[in-house]
């Protein structure tokens, strides 16, 4: 997939197909959540003055950690396999990225993602208490944030109405968006949209950075308390 992408001169999608690591590390927090709520680990970590939320904050400290080294990792991987090839566009990315003042706007918006990703996992662990429906459940909100979240720009599907209509409910669309508008520096006008699709004719979800950004900012939150409610719930029963 990332190879037809860097074929088709594509190299800003590069980012985002990079950025499912993210979605995949989450694995570990479904699977670690719903491990310790099966021993008495969470209730015993009160008796030291741990409440829930602290506990959720600092899990998500090791996610992040865990989430950012992954990220080094496979773009180091890719950027090595990338470095034998003509074009190089992988690493023109990466030299996009790091030498543009956007670089910030774009590290904000890991962060954002690795949040969202975060509080989905608690969301899912918090469902069920069997790991194998956990684990069933967690495939299909992976498979919806994968194919409705603007990963795959460059193909026809991705352009009809009803899968954009449908998409606008995937949050990792507006994250994935800005990256996009902060990788062409495209803040608030359309100036640089070509970049980003092929096709200067067609539907553009997104023509600035401000509207994925604050989307975003006010979902994520939400989100986040939707799911500490639904861990709160959970370790009751």
């Amino acid at each position: 997939m990332i190879k037809q992408n860097i074929i088709s001169n594509r190299a800003i999608v590069c980012g985002p197909l990079i950025f499912i690591t993210i979605i995949f590390n989450s694995l570990f927090v479904t699977n670690s959540i719903c491990s310790w709520r099966e021993t008495i680990f969470i209730k015993q970590i009160k008796n030291f003055g741990i409440n829930n939320l602290t506990f959720l904050t600092s899990l998500l400290v090791v996610f992040f950690t865990y989430s950012m080294i992954s990220l080094i990792i496979i773009s180091s991987v890719i950027s090595t396999i990338d470095a034998f090839s003509f074009d190089k566009k992988v690493l023109q990315m990466f030299g996009n990225v790091f030498t543009q003042p956007s670089f910030l706007l774009i590290f904000i918006g890991i962060i954002l993602n690795i949040a969202f990703v975060y509080f989905i996992a608690i969301l899912i662990a918090g469902f069920f208490r069997n790991v194998y429906l956990i684990n069933a459940l967690f495939v299909l909100v992976v498979m919806f944030l994968i194919l409705t979240g603007d990963y795959l720009l460059d193909y026809k599907f991705t352009q009809s109405f009803y899968y954009q209509m449908f998409s606008f409910l995937n949050p990792q669309k507006y994250l994935n968006w800005i990256f996009y508008t902060s990788y062409t520096n495209t803040y608030t006008n359309s100036a640089s949209i070509y970049k980003i699709l092929k096709n200067v004719e067609a539907f553009f979800p997104f023509t600035n950075l401000f509207a994925p950004l604050f989307s975003s900012v006010a979902i994520i939150p939400v989100i986040g308390l939707l799911s500490y409610y639904n861990f709160n719930i959970s370790i009751k029963k």
